[in-house]
């Protein structure tokens, strides 16, 4: 316990300065009477992400224009539930608070829809949702032991067609022990096998497939329901705290990552 307190603490006293000092001046400058539960809720994982600083490789220039706003963007269309760019663009034409959140004044400063999609495709070949948590991680819960770690996946549906993987002819044999002179291939290892022999989860996960694939399940009513994409598997801790998420096919089985994340 004495190493749990004073990293939660950290958090918890970071999450009341938020709330008793930034959230009343806000309140102040916008001539607000409250804040909705969503806006609190996404100044408060910008004050801890810090996306800002993870938005570009290069430091010998400055980051390109309007970069620090489109990575505030890319949060809030996660945290307001928005599913596709045209509607996030519309909301936050629409909503003053949304947009002075993610650091335009006016409406015409908000970006094509074009420019939107170009950005987010670099934000997602620079790894930074990924990039970020590992940061938080890091700086808050690198050295915490926390008491469960609960696992669980939800389907990513996508609109594509599925990867079809070649099956590798098997040899047949007699049944039966070889004969004195015959040479049989042996057999291949299997993924759970050759996990063992790996230090870092990382390592272990690349051996997971990341294709498209069609995956199967039961649904609480206990029907079956098949999807073609892929599934999202978070790891979270004490509090609901996410610490590893991974990204793998649908066709992927449970016991191929469940190692390596825990």
């Amino acid at each position: 316990m004495s190493q749990i307190i004073p990293k939660l603490s950290k958090m918890l006293s970071r999450v009341i300065n938020l709330e008793t000092i930034l959230f009343p001046l806000f309140k102040e400058d916008l001539r607000l009477e409250e804040l909705s539960k969503k806006e609190s809720k996404l100044i408060k994982i910008l004050d801890f992400a810090e996306i800002e600083k993870n938005i570009t490789v290069v430091t010998i220039t400055n980051t390109p224009k309007d970069r620090e706003e489109m990575a505030r963007a890319f949060v809030a269309k996660s945290v307001y539930n928005i599913q596709t760019t045209r509607d996030l663009i519309d909301r936050l034409h629409s909503d003053r608070v949304l947009r002075v959140l993610c650091g335009w004044r006016y409406s015409r400063e908000v970006l094509s829809e074009s420019k939107f999609s170009r950005v987010f495709k670099e934000f997602s070949d620079l790894e930074l949702a990924q990039k970020t948590q590992e940061k938080f991680v890091q700086k808050y819960l690198s050295d915490t032991i926390f008491l469960y770690n609960a696992t669980d996946a939800t389907k990513i549906p996508l609109r594509q067609k599925p990867i079809k993987v070649k099956k590798k002819v098997k040899t047949k044999y007699k049944r039966g022990r070889p004969k004195k002179d015959e040479i049989r291939e042996p057999m291949e290892s299997s993924i759970l096998t050759k996990q063992k022999d790996m230090q870092t989860p990382k390592a272990m996960l690349e051996l997971v497939s990341t294709m498209c694939g069609v995956g199967i399940k039961k649904n609480s009513k206990g029907n079956r329901e098949k999807w073609i994409g892929g599934k999202l598997h978070i790891s979270v801790v004490d509090g609901d705290i996410p610490i590893t998420a991974f990204y793998s096919g649908a066709n992927v089985q449970v016991m191929h990552y469940a190692e390596p994340m825990l």
